[in-house]
């Protein structure tokens, strides 16, 4: 189903989805014409908690709080399974420090002050009975969860899949402020580092643990589809971003109207001090992601295709991605196939791998997309993830990383005439097969690359001769 296709599910909105009940104390209101950041003391709107029945995930008739006159410029995701609280905070943190560059900026003909209206910050949180408690903590405290809402049927009977709270919360920025600079290029007011900032923030809590592409379902299907944003930022529980990244990584799409997605660089999270450098496989992991962003990525970049757009921070022009591209990706869900009563495709081990990276399924479909000119581009902004620090999860993560790498390679070099379809001229388009045929090479490696070390041991081995004989 194209998210260009408006048929919903239920082709009317449920009576609580329209007039959903505001739960909790009526606080202060931010209205339009009051200042950029209240008095501190004073708290955010009221919270509106709305349970969704059935499968709303492709539905147009939800009603969202955060839907105004203004329109949503960016809309900030983050997918959250079982990480633990401090993850949370670290990443909103973040959030938080980059809005408010944006609206310090005074030059800026998109940002400035009263920036955080278009902006809009969505938790999908993938099961709530795998949810860490301390993060049940952590969204109550800032206004965005309640316990003892979620109920596992409606007043009506009705089976709910998720429940939706929406919260313009006010969080401390507690920047060095100094480290800012204005539009002017002057250090912005240092006295105002502990001053609140407003946040518009939206919560899902789906009652069963569906997968990471449901969740994209809920985004780019449900929310994108109310909130129409010009962008969407994807941003794992756990990454933190620098001060001023999200600035940069949003102006190269108003500088270039073709870029349909970029991403940034992803580094590992040291430790203090880099005392996590000690651990042999975080310094591999450290290695292997300066290789790959600074040489695979750029490298890529140059001719306008990406093979890889990690969800660990990457952005998207909804525009460009929606439709096929999309589509495609959400194949991958099989909640999506049952809600749509499709047959589902072939369990071959392809359908089924490729679909193991979501960061990589988006990219070629993006620039093969007929009639179409977009583009995929790096940006050299800096992201700091959380890596697995154990031989378990290493290995669960590779596995998972290895297998769909392979199937989605072998599904671009499949597909590589569909290329032909685009606008493209044909330099970028013979530009295009650069990549490709790097993957081809990279392929061929990773195939034999068992088999040559073996034979290199042997036959080192046989040269050498028995050193005890």
């Amino acid at each position: 189903m194209s998210t260009s296709d408006q048929t919903t599910l239920f082709p009317w909105a449920p009576a609580y989805a329209e007039g959903s009940e505001s739960t909790g104390t009526d606080l202060y209101n931010i209205t339009r014409n009051e200042q950029l950041l209240p008095p501190a003391g004073h708290s955010a709107e009221s919270q509106v908690h709305v349970p969704i029945p059935s499968d709303l995930a492709d539905a147009a008739g939800l009603n969202l709080d955060s839907t105004t006159e203004e329109n949503v410029y960016e809309m900030a995701h983050l997918t959250f399974y079982n990480e633990p609280k401090h993850l949370l905070r670290r990443t909103l943190q973040s959030i938080v420090q980059n809005l408010w560059y944006l609206n310090i900026r005074t030059q800026s003909r998109v940002w400035g002050k009263g920036s955080w209206y278009k902006i809009v910050v969505c938790i999908l949180i993938d099961g709530i009975e795998s949810v860490d408690p301390g993060v049940l903590d952590v969204l109550t405290s800032i206004g965005l969860y309640q316990n003892g809402l979620c109920k596992k049927t409606t007043e009506q009977g009705e089976e709910v899949t998720g429940h939706l709270f929406e919260f313009t919360s006010h969080l401390a920025t507690h920047l060095d402020c100094e480290d800012y600079l204005d539009g002017n290029g002057n250090s912005y007011k240092p006295e105002s580092r502990s001053m609140k900032f407003p946040v518009q923030l939206m919560l899902l809590m789906k009652t069963s643990n569906c997968g990471k592409l449901n969740s994209y379902r809920w985004l780019y299907n449900g929310f994108a589809r109310v909130l129409d944003p010009n962008m969407t930022v994807n941003l794992d529980v756990g990454t933190k971003l620098g001060k001023q990244e999200l600035f940069k990584l949003l102006k190269e799409f108003d500088l270039e109207p073709m870029l349909a997605a970029a991403c940034g660089e992803i580094s590992c999270s040291l430790g203090g001090s880099w005392l996590n450098l000690l651990n042999p496989s975080v310094t591999a992991q450290n290695f292997e992601y300066k290789v790959g962003f600074q040489l695979d990525r750029t490298f890529e970049s140059a001719t306008g295709f990406l093979s890889l757009l990690p969800a660990t921070c990457s952005a998207y022009r909804y525009v460009g991605s929606s439709g096929k591209p999309l589509e495609d990706m959400l194949l991958g869900d099989p909640t999506w196939i049952q809600g749509h009563n499709r047959d589902r495709p072939a369990l071959s081990p392809v359908n089924l791998n490729r679909h193991l990276p979501d960061d990589r399924v988006i990219c070629f479909r993006t620039i093969s997309k007929p009639n179409t000119q977009w583009l995929l581009k790096y940006v050299p902004v800096t992201a700091t993830t959380i890596i697995p620090m154990t031989t378990t999860d290493f290995i669960n993560q590779r596995r998972r990383w290895l297998n769909g790498a392979f199937f989605s390679t072998i599904y671009v070099l499949k597909r590589c005439g569909h290329l032909w379809r685009s606008d493209h001229t044909i330099k970028r388009k013979v530009a295009f097969f650069i990549p490709l045929l790097h993957s081809v090479l990279a392929l061929v490696l990773a195939w034999f690359s068992l088999a040559v070390f073996l034979l290199s041991t042997f036959t080192i081995n046989s040269m050498l001769g028995d050193p005890y004989a």
